[in-house]
């Protein structure tokens, strides 16, 4: 039981993108898109001298404001949550849409 299982519009947009992803160099392609994303936001941070850093792997991660390491969901939560919220606004207004946690790298960067 599912809100979309048996919806045949979801199961034609899975079937598709599993298509899509079967495509020779896909994930390289993320993976490469990624790390200059991630590279390039960690270069900002460092240079910023903000107590923040750029947590995760090449395709999912987020800067977290903090000057304290980074092992754990908790340690997360000592996060500075005006910072990331000025973060977040920031990307949106330069036209990088993001959720409030997370940078998902997709096909269509």
């Amino acid at each position: 039981m599912g809100t979309l299982n048996g919806n045949p519009i979801a199961a034609v947009a899975g079937l598709a993108t599993l298509a899509e992803l079967r495509a020779p160099g896909v994930y390289q392609r993320l993976h490469r898109t990624g790390r200059t994303l991630r590279n390039g936001l960690s270069d900002i941070v460092r240079k910023s001298g903000l107590a923040a850093q750029v947590i995760g792997e090449t395709t999912v991660f987020d800067v977290v404001f903090t000057d304290r390491p980074v092992v754990d969901y908790r340690a997360t939560l000592t996060a500075n949550g005006a910072h990331l919220g000025i973060f977040n606004a920031e990307c949106l207004r330069r036209g990088v849409v993001k959720g409030t946690s997370k940078i998902y790298v997709t096909l269509a960067h």
